[in-house]
C-alpha cells in the first residue's frame, strides 16, 4: 500500500507507485466537495469517492490489476468540485486524460477531442493540445503570478445566476442548458468577485452569459448566409436601441430582454457619483456590439485569411472586456474622476485587454480552429510562417510578457502621476486590483472551463436549430 496525503488546496498532485497486482494506491484529497459516486475507468481502474460536507475531505483509491507495472499518475482538482456539489473529476493517467462524470467515462485518447489545461499553485499554467492540423500533440506554458481567490459563497452565486437564465428562458433546449452549467461562467466571477457581495457577482456573471449567448449568436454561419447576416444585423440594432433607452418588445429575442435587465440593475447600482462609469460601460458595450457585427460581416474564407494586425483591431472590439472592468469598478465603488481621463491608466487597461485576449485564445484555439473562428495563434501562423506549436508558444510568450509589463508600469504610477497619485492614492489601487482580479480571474477560469476544454461536442450555447428558428420566427423588428 502506497499513502500520500494532501494537507493543502493544490490543484495538482503528483506520485509514481509500483503496484504487484494486489495493493491499492491511496490519496487523500482536502478542501474538496465530491457527491458520492463510483465510477469503473479503462483499464480496471476504481474510483470512489465520499463527502460528507464541503472541504471535509475525499479519500478517492485507485486499484491497478496489472501486476509489475510502473505507472505515474495525476490527479487535477478542477474548479468543479470546489464550485458545487461535484459531478466531475478530470485526471491524467499514463499520458491519457478521462474526464468522469457520474456513471460515465469519457475518453479524449490522443485526438483532437483532447484538450489539458492545469493550473499549479505557483502560478504556471499549462495547456495541453492532442493532434491539430499535422503536428502532434504539444504544449504550452504561462506564469500567473496574479493572486487567485475564490468566492465563499460560490454556491449562492451559481445558484442565482442560474435562476436568473431560467428566469428569461435564455436557453433553447435541455442541452442548452447543460452546456451552460458546464461553461461556469459563475465559476469567472466567483474569483472576480470574491469579497464582495453575492448580487454583484450574480450580475457580472449574468453579463458574461448575454456576452456568450449574444456572441454564440453571432458567431453562426447556420441556415443561408443572406438570411444570417440579415438577422444579426436586426439583432445588434435592437441591441443598440436598447443601449439609448429603448425599452424590448414583446417579439424581441430572449437575450435582448435579458441584456434590458442587466442594464435596468446596473444603472441602479450606478447612481450619483458612479454614473460615468455606467456610461462608460454603454459607450464600450455599444462597441462590443458594433464590433461584433463587423466580425459577422466576414465569410468563413476571410477569418481564415485575416492578418493579425486587423484581427487584433476586431478583438479589442468583441472581446468585451471593457464594459467588465467599468461593472467591476461599480461593484467596489471606485471614485470615476481620478481614473476615467488618466492617460496612463488607459495604456494599463489596454495591456489587460491584450492579455485577456491572448489567454482567451489560448484557451481556446481547439474549438476556434474545429468552428472555423478566428485565433491570434492561426494569424501569427500564417503571418510569419510558422509551426503551429511556435505560434501557440509565441503567444503564451507574449502573455507573459505583457503581464511584466503592466506590474511594471503599476509600480511606475507614484512617479508617472507624482502629486495627482499622492492624493488618490486608495482609489489608483482599487483599480489597479480591477484589471488585475480581471486577468486572474479569467486565467482560472479559461483554464478549467468545459467551453474550451470538451472538444468531442459543439459547447456552443445556442444550436443551429435554434438560429434557423429564429430566422423564420423571430426576427427583431
Amino acid at each position: 500500500m502506497v499513502d500520500s496525503s494532501i494537507k493543502t488546496a493544490g490543484e495538482l498532485r503528483t506520485t509514481e507507485a509500483v503496484s504487484n497486482g494486489m495493493n491499492d494506491v491511496a490519496l487523500s484529497f482536502h478542501r474538496t466537495h465530491f457527491i458520492s459516486e463510483t465510477i469503473r475507468w479503462p483499464y480496471d481502474f476504481l474510483l470512489s469517492s465520499n463527502s460528507a460536507i464541503p472541504y471535509s475531505g475525499v479519500s478517492v483509491s485507485f486499484n491497478y490489476r496489472k501486476p509489475n507495472m510502473r505507472f505515474s499518475f495525476h490527479v487535477i482538482l478542477r474548479i468543479k468540485y470546489i464550485i458545487c456539489s461535484s459531478q466531475s473529476q478530470e485526471s491524467f493517467i499514463g499520458g491519457r486524460m478521462y474526464t468522469l462524470n457520474t456513471n460515465k467515462v469519457i475518453d479524449y485518447g490522443e485526438n483532437m477531442a483532447e484538450a489539458k489545461f492545469i493550473v499549479f499553485e505557483d502560478g504556471r499554467v499549462l495547456f495541453r493540445y492532442g493532434k491539430i492540423q499535422k503536428e502532434s500533440p504539444f504544449e504550452v506554458e504561462i506564469h500567473c503570478s496574479l493572486t487567485s481567490r475564490m468566492h465563499g459563497e460560490h454556491e449562492e452565486i451559481q445558484k442565482q445566476h442560474r435562476d436568473w437564465a431560467r428566469s428569461f428562458n435564455i436557453l433553447s433546449n435541455k442541452e442548452s442548458v447543460q452546456k451552460f452549467y458546464d461553461t461556469r461562467f459563475d465559476v469567472l466571477t466567483s474569483y472576480q468577485y470574491h469579497d464582495l457581495p453575492v448580487e454583484l457577482a450574480v450580475l457580472a456573471s449574468n453579463l458574461m452569459t448575454w456576452f456568450f449567448v449574444f456572441d454564440d449568436v453571432m458567431d453562426s454561419y447556420h441556415g443561408k448566409e443572406s438570411e444570417v447576416k440579415n438577422y444579426q444585423s436586426k439583432l445588434c440594432k435592437r441591441h443598440l436601441d436598447v443601449l439609448i433607452g429603448e425599452s424590448p418588445q414583446d417579439n424581441d429575442v430572449r437575450c435582448v430582454h435579458a441584456f434590458y435587465d442587466f442594464l435596468r440593475k446596473s444603472r441602479l447600482l450606478s447612481r450619483d457619483s458612479l454614473s460615468p462609469w455606467y456610461e462608460r460601460m454603454v459607450y464600450h458595450l455599444r462597441e462590443y456590439i458594433l464590433g461584433t457585427c463587423w466580425e459577422s460581416l466576414m465569410s468563413s474564407s476571410t477569418v481564415k485569411s485575416i492578418n493579425t494586425a486587423l484581427y487584433q483591431q476586431i478583438r479589442h472590439m468583441t472581446v468585451g472586456v471593457a464594459p467588465c472592468h467599468d461593472l467591476m469598478a461599480i461593484a467596489k465603488k471606485i471614485p470615476a474622476e481620478p481614473i476615467l481621463e488618466n492617460l496612463f491608466i488607459r495604456r494599463l487597461e489596454r495591456m489587460a485587454i491584450n492579455y485577456s485576449i491572448w489567454v482567451n485564445d489560448i484557451a481556446g484555439l481547439g474549438r476556434d480552429m474545429k468552428r472555423g473562428l478566428g485565433n491570434v495563434i492561426l494569424t501569427f501562423q500564417r503571418d510569419h510562417s510558422l509551426t503551429l506549436t511556435e505560434a501557440a508558444q509565441m503567444v503564451a510568450r507574449m502573455c507573459d510578457k505583457e503581464l511584466e509589463a503592466f506590474l511594471a508600469v503599476e509600480k511606475q504610477l507614484p512617479t508617472l502621476l507624482e502629486n495627482v497619485y499622492k492624493k488618490d492614492r486608495e482609489v489608483y489601487e482599487d483599480y489597479m486590483d480591477v484589471l488585475k482580479r480581471w486577468m486572474r480571474g479569467l486565467v482560472d477560469w479559461s483554464a478549467r472551463s468545459d467551453r474550451y476544454q470538451r472538444l468531442d461536442v459543439d459547447m456552443t450555447l445556442l444550436s443551429g436549430s435554434w438560429i434557423n428558428q429564429a430566422l423564420q420566427k423571430n426576427h427583431p423588428d
